[in-house]
């Protein structure tokens, strides 16, 4: 048991001393993100307002990378949670390029003789 407690101090120094790079750099693992916004999707259908505006902020600061799953909580059967999901989508997706109409023949000078 001795031996295990140096084991384990080495260990979470180098867990701690890894993670802290990630956040150093403003990154984190996919698995971490994943998590993450996993966490903050379900906290958008919460019973308490303050919960799901948190939950909002946090995932609009992620950004990108919560797309994915914000497009599976856009299905999901809860309005509060649909409605933020497709917010945030809205907010991350480029806005649509407006449609031009096709151009127009040109039309032929008419001369008027008199």
């Amino acid at each position: 048991m001795r031996q295990l407690l140096p084991a384990c101090t080495i260990f979470a120094a180098a867990f701690l001393s890894a993670t802290s790079n990630f956040l150093a750099a403003g990154e984190l693992p996919d698995f971490e993100i994943r998590n993450s916004v996993q966490h903050w999707i379900d906290q958008l259908g919460s019973k308490r307002y303050q919960k799901r505006e948190q939950a909002t902020q946090e995932l609009a600061r992620i950004g990108a990378p919560a797309l994915e799953r914000l497009r599976l909580a856009a299905t999901n059967p809860d309005p509060e949670v649909r409605r933020r999901a497709q917010q945030l989508i809205e907010r991350f997706s480029p806005p649509a390029q407006p449609v031009e109409p096709p151009p127009q023949p040109a039309l032929r000078k008419l001369k008027i003789f008199c």
